[in-house]
């Protein structure tokens, strides 16, 4: 199986957990297997690097979700990674609120986590996207054949940290990470 972009994005969450923990030994990652099939051996793969350990904790569906959350609970991580797939995003307000009520630091696939109150997220630009397909659809809108244009990955990826959680749980976000983000929560 290939890595994906998706899957190459927890590297970096990797990252982001420990520059904001630093004393960070044990992190969980929760995931959805189906979009991201290799997303645990790159989570593996940066942990080692990095010289931390992954537990992993997979979840196909909502109902395994409660299931998720107690066996993370009874792991004690130091924090957080959530993955970007569309079956946790659905469930971002619980999660965000496990994390919080945990004072675990969490790392999250997409920004709407930290828009509901989430400590940061990194992720591809959802605007930028969107803006760039609209000239794949005027291309074939003018008669170009869709085999033809070649297929272009995410090339923006944005930084969001939530400073208000930041201080709830008692962290305090590097400047450097601050300077690095593309949005700042207040």
């Amino acid at each position: 199986m290939a890595i994906t972009a998706s899957d190459q994005l927890v590297e970096k969450w990797v990252e982001l957990l420990k520059d904001v923990t630093p004393a960070l030994k044990r992190a969980a990652l929760l995931y959805d297997p189906r979009p991201s099939p290799m997303i645990e051996r790159v989570a593996h793969d940066a942990s080692v690097t990095i010289g931390i350990e992954i537990i992993p904790f997979r979840v196909i569906d909502v109902e395994e979700l409660g299931a998720a959350l107690a066996a993370i609970e009874m792991a004690r991580p130091d924090g957080l990674l959530i993955s970007n797939d569309a079956l946790l995003l659905s469930e971002r307000s619980r999660l965000v609120a496990f994390a919080r009520d945990r004072a675990l630091p969490a790392v999250y696939g997409q920004r709407e986590y930290v828009d509901a109150g989430g400590l940061m997220s990194y992720s591809t630009s959802v605007y930028d996207v969107w803006r760039r397909a609209g000239s794949v659809v005027n291309k074939i809108l003018k008669g170009s054949n869709a085999s033809d244009i070649p297929i272009e990955l995410p090339a923006k990826f944005e930084l969001v940290i939530n400073l208000k959680t930041a201080k709830v749980l008692g962290l305090n976000v590097p400047l450097h990470l601050q300077q690095l983000a593309d949005e700042v929560i207040e």
